[in-house]
């Protein structure tokens, strides 16, 4: 069989690319600022699935997949699978994955492999990601280090401060950042700060805020360099991110800072990985919606999933992923505020609730 990935990010088009795993991958984004530009897009896409002559579609999107299914069906696919609330739901897909709802707990990972049980494939038991770094990256990224001031003699901490220009929404503050790297220097850390091509300026914007130096790395947006720079991290704090994944995908200790999206559902994964979630439960958690995404909605509480979370904690779950391997210098007792209340750390703070 021939195997065709359609994605509509060019992110996801370079990892599939770079891994290999399928024959061609097709970037088509539905989307436009204008109801004429959508149109227009739906039907190139229309006209592309019917001169490909798909035998078999997988629909892996789990939210909003009715666009889809119809230009499936448009495009004369005549095996479509995609999910459903329930079996007994009528669907434009004829091949039907149950999706389970929010609250379950289903693992992202775990729901999108759930879609071979529509093909009659069972899913493997242990699905683990890997992004086996290049020797040629690896020798670039140890120069780029080198040529930056980052020595091996201290303990080296990425903080991934984005996660895409459309998902802003899904941000840690840029001072909380700045402010996290600054405690974490002060203690013996290397900063280095990673970010994508289009996150230069919110980079830019943490550096300004930080005391400590700290090299920026987003003129790294190959991936397999990005990826020997992570492996040579001792920590990479991120946002729910795919630099987040990335780093899981490598091997890197990971603690990772959720808000709006669920952790539950998309935990890092697989659960064994070195990784701590920080986040801050509010009870209009995930707010976001496919037809409404909360860049365009106003968020009645500020962000409160993202704005609870203290530096303090994130600090204290760095401490915990770095336990086992390379210490931070002991610091003096402070008091840590965080919404369980106020309480007198001791040199090395202690863990608030996080999870793995």
């Amino acid at each position: 069989a021939r195997i065709t990935a359609w994605v509509s990010r060019r992110g996801a088009a370079a990892v599939l690319r770079r891994r290999r795993v399928v024959d061609h991958v097709e970037v088509r984004d539905l989307g436009a600022r204008t109801l004429a530009g959508r149109l227009a897009r739906k039907l190139s896409a229309l006209l592309w699935l019917r001169r490909r002559r798909f035998d078999l579609a997988l629909v892996n999107f789990i939210n909003s997949t009715d666009e889809i299914a119809v230009l499936l069906l448009g495009g004369h696919v005549p095996y479509r699978a995609g999910y459903e609330a329930s079996r007994a739901t009528p669907s434009l897909f004829n091949l039907v994955a149950v999706r389970p709802p929010v609250e379950s707990g289903r693992q992202a990972v775990r729901r999108h492999l759930d879609l071979l049980t529509a093909l009659g494939l069972p899913a493997p038991a242990a699905a683990r990601p890997r992004w086996p770094v290049a020797a040629g990256a690896a020798a670039a990224a140890r120069d780029l280090l080198a040529a930056s001031g980052i020595t091996a003699a201290r303990p080296l901490i990425g903080l991934h401060p984005g996660c895409g220009a459309d998902m802003s929404w899904k941000r840690w503050p840029a001072e909380r950042f700045a402010a996290l790297a600054d405690r974490l220097a002060a203690d013996g850390a290397q900063i280095v700060l990673f970010g994508g091509p289009d996150e230069h300026r919110l980079v830019a914007d943490v550096r300004g805020r930080m005391s400590a130096p700290a090299p920026d790395l987003c003129e790294a947006s190959d991936l397999d360099l990005t990826a020997a720079l992570m492996d040579r991290c001792d920590l990479l704090v991120a946002n729910d991110s795919g630099l987040m994944n990335l780093a899981l995908a490598v091997g890197v200790p990971v603690v990772a800072i959720f808000g709006p999206s669920p952790p539950e559902v998309s935990r890092p994964h697989p659960t064994d990985r070195p990784a701590l979630v920080v986040d801050h439960a509010v009870p209009c958690r995930p707010c976001y919606d496919y037809r409404h995404p909360p860049a365009r909605l106003a968020c009645p509480i500020d962000r409160l999933c993202l704005t609870g979370i203290p530096v303090e904690e994130v600090e204290a779950a760095c401490r915990a992923a770095l336990s086992g391997r390379r210490l931070l210098e002991p610091r003096e007792p402070v008091l840590v505020a965080s919404p369980r209340g106020v309480t007198e750390s001791s040199p090395v703070l202690p863990v608030p609730e996080v999870r793995p």
